[in-house]
């Protein structure tokens, strides 16, 4: 029996280099679920997300008194969930009707959009409302015939998390900066 042995061994084994390497652990990160609409294979903008930006402020094109007339409108900026392309479209102003024609013209551009995430804006929710009021008033004769009878989904992440529309927030400040320049 060897008095203080296992201090000994401790300390040869605490300072030899190639102990310690053999017993690190390597840090690494652990990784959300991805949410479905990003692993699916799935056609561009057929599932998007949608944010808005500004104002902006540009020259009036139905007013035309001279250069210094400005008008404020605001930008709208859909993002495909998939393949991360980018779809830019201005609003005449902050209502749901402005953002209603620009969902029609994404629509009409790049398809049926089947999800739309989107922030919880008093605009978007009313655009929500207000398409699922008309789209309750057709027969399923007329869905089918205009080929909605999936419909639009539109899902709303929380107001003070940024983080859950990030892709579009980026996007936003990406399209700010090309703007300043």
């Amino acid at each position: 029996w060897i008095v203080g042995l296992r201090r000994v061994v401790t300390a040869i084994d605490r300072n030899c280099i190639q102990c310690c390497v053999a017993r690190q652990q390597v840090a690494s990160q652990v990784m959300g679920k991805l949410p479905s609409f990003r692993t699916d294979i799935i056609s561009a903008f057929a599932q998007s997300s949608l944010d808005l930006f500004g104002p902006l402020w540009i020259k009036d094109s139905v007013v035309r008194r001279g250069p210094k007339v400005k008008k404020k409108v605001y930008g709208v900026l859909f993002a495909c969930l998939a393949s991360r392309a980018v779809y830019l479209d201005i609003a005449d102003d902050y209502s749901t009707q402005a953002i209603l024609h620009c969902l029609r013209r994404f629509q009409a551009d790049k398809g049926r959009c089947s999800l739309l995430v989107s922030d919880p804006g008093t605009q978007l929710v009313g655009a929500k409302n207000e398409l699922e009021e008309v789209r309750s008033g057709w027969s399923q004769e007329e869905l089918i015939r205009f080929g909605a009878e999936n419909g639009m989904e539109w899902k709303f992440t929380m107001s003070a998390s940024a983080h859950q529309n990030g892709v579009t927030e980026i996007l936003i400040k990406l399209v700010k900066g090309i703007m300043a320049s």
